[in-house]
């Protein structure tokens, strides 16, 4: 069996090297390009002819030292970033960081311009000016100059936690789209009756996390050999080696194993918000508890967060999740897999925001309005759901905050459970 991994492109595309190191290659192509159009045509740039080899040189010499400098300074800069984001605002956050298209782009504009001034540089001579290449480096220069501040003020944005905050919670909206966008693909079916004979089980070969399911591929392997396949994972999920990750019934079991082990299941050495919205739930909630930390105490980050956190909550609990079954083109179920399950996620968000929280007048109020937004909008089967958590943060808010006064401040629009409720509860 292949082992369940990452695709490769997928890596490289992402990783920090991979777009510089391509745009300091087209800088060596361009190079070329410009020194065999100066050879073969010469005067084709005519305001450039009076250029003589010395002045040439002079500044290509002063646009390539400045340009070495202004990548030192670009790391330097990155580097600084990366660190006061993962003290300030939360260490996962790197990953979004070190993925910046913006970042990337911009270094790699900066190494082309490095290599092709260089290059350029090595076939001035005494005799020959390629008067077309020092034009174009001197472009590249002035490009260079714009892309920096284009740089710097990118960056200088990202270490404002209220801007990844908002970030973060324009990807979580996505994602929860996208998520209930299944419920308008799929319609509610019962898994098929199975056959008698044992299914065959698809065990995971490597150690991770699976970052997400090719859902499609899996249902037409599954219809192309007439089987069923019953998923044991979501995206999120921690797998070891050897833990199984699927059961496959039907007869083509074997060809259909092939296919989850080589394109179903996709599995890294870490989580990816692509199609795992509770990562980016995680994400937000992560910079909410480190606001509430004792030695950061940022009330006003925290409620942030949960202002946001809450509108994603709201949008889950007015939506019935989509079909666990999965049908191919005619109609037929054909895979099983586990949708985001709502109380999950709302016990591993709100329980910890509400122990932090604890004697914080500001963020319990904050946390029982969004949870009294979300109670009137959610579908009455999540009612129950909603008033158990404002039930335990009522609860901690009597037992840590001493002043009447204070409390009727938070319980101010907030409906106390019932004592009926208390008990379903």
């Amino acid at each position: 069996m292949r082992t369940l991994s990452l695709s490769p492109i997928w890596n490289i595309t992402k990783s920090f090297w991979f777009l510089p190191s391509a745009l300091g290659l087209l800088g060596l192509l361009l190079a070329a390009t410009t020194i065999w159009l100066d050879r073969t045509y010469s005067g084709l740039i005519p305001f450039v002819q009076d250029l003589g080899p010395v002045t040439t040189r002079s500044v290509l010499q002063t646009i390539a030292t400045a340009t070495i400098t202004i990548i030192s300074l670009t790391y330097s800069i990155t580097l600084v970033v990366f660190t006061l984001a993962a003290g300030n605002i939360g260490p996962r956050l790197l990953t979004r960081f070190r993925e910046s298209t913006l970042t990337r782009f911009s270094i790699g504009v900066f190494c082309c311009t490095f290599l092709f001034t260089i290059s350029t540089l090595s076939f001035v001579g005494d005799d020959y000016t390629p008067r077309l290449s020092a034009f174009v480096a001197f472009l590249l220069g002035i490009i260079t100059v714009y892309v920096l501040i284009l740089y710097v003020q990118h960056v200088s944005s990202q270490v404002l936690v209220d801007n990844e905050v908002a970030e973060v919670s324009a990807e979580m909206h996505a994602a929860v789209e996208g998520f209930l966008d299944e419920r308008d693909r799929q319609q509610d079916r019962e898994p098929p009756p199975l056959p008698a004979e044992p299914p065959t089980t698809v065990h995971a070969t490597k150690t991770g996390y699976v970052r997400r399911l090719e859902v499609e591929s899996m249902v037409d392997a599954a219809r192309k050999h007439d089987c069923f396949i019953f998923l044991k994972v979501a995206p999120g999920d921690f797998l070891i080696e050897g833990l199984p990750v699927a059961l496959v019934h039907g007869r083509g079991a074997p060809e259909v194993r092939e296919c989850i082990a080589r394109d179903g299941v996709i599995v890294g050495r870490s989580r990816s918000p692509d199609a795992d919205v509770s990562f980016l739930i995680h994400l937000l909630n992560e910079i909410a508890l480190r606001a509430l930390s004792p030695g950061v105490n940022d009330s006003y980050t925290a409620i942030t967060c949960i202002d946001n956190l809450s509108a994603t909550l709201a949008e889950l609990l007015r939506h019935k999740p989509p079909s666990k079954i999965h049908c191919d083109s005619d109609g037929n179920p054909r895979l099983y897999s586990e949708t985001l399950n709502i109380k999950t996620v709302m016990d591993n968000t709100l329980r910890p925001l509400r122990v932090s929280a604890r004697g914080n007048i500001l963020v319990t109020r904050s946390l029982l309005r969004a949870l009294n937004n979300a109670n009137e909008l959610c579908l009455p089967e999540y009612h129950h759901l909603v008033r158990f958590h404002i039930r335990l943060i009522i609860e901690d808010a009597k037992k840590y905050i001493s002043q009447r006064d204070d409390l009727d401040y938070i319980m101010l629009g907030v409906a106390a459970p019932s004592k009926e409720e208390q008990l379903a509860t």
